[in-house]
């Protein structure tokens, strides 16, 4: 299961800033480019002030603790994912239905190379979203653009968020 680490920010002009920190358990076998990266739904809790409300995505931090480096995209989503089945290490196939709640994909692989990790930062996102009407949380998949191998852990996500 993926972990979750929710933090406030601070609260400017009547809107809170958030940052959800998700590590997903990946496979550790050599993936093909456009493989789903872990079969768990990625879960941002607490996107919105209340269920149904929305916000401004405004950053993507991708931390790869294996050093890797290989590009990818986070597709996100207003609700779980109901009838898509995506399985770590196989083509990522959404279903229509889900597809129908996707707010977005961002892209993400220009990396910062450090001598034991890679960090990937997107600050210039402007993603406005509404989460579905029973719940205040953003779902995600990890999707490789290349043939990364990781270890369980080797990644790790971070959105910011401002909550509207």
């Amino acid at each position: 299961m993926a972990t979750t680490d929710a933090t406030p920010l601070a609260a400017a002009n009547n809107r809170a800033l958030i940052q959800q920190t998700v590590v997903p358990v990946l496979d550790t076998n050599a993936y093909a480019a456009l493989d789903a990266l872990h079969t768990l739904d990625l879960k941002f809790p607490g996107m919105a002030r209340a269920v149904g409300g929305g916000g401004r995505i405004t950053k993507l931090v991708v931390i790869d603790k294996d050093d890797q480096g290989a590009a990818g995209v986070l597709w996100l989503f207003s609700a779980a994912l109901a009838n898509t089945t995506h399985t770590a290490n196989a083509a990522l196939a959404i279903h229509d239905t889900d597809a129908a709640t996707c707010i977005g994909a961002i892209v993400f692989g220009a990396y910062q190379d450090g001598a034991n990790n890679q960090v990937s930062i997107n600050a210039t996102i402007d993603l406005y979203y509404q989460c579905a009407a029973a719940d205040d949380a953003l779902y995600g998949v990890l999707q490789t653009l290349g043939t990364p191998t990781h270890t369980a852990s080797g990644l790790t996500v971070l959105l910011g968020a401002v909550l509207l």
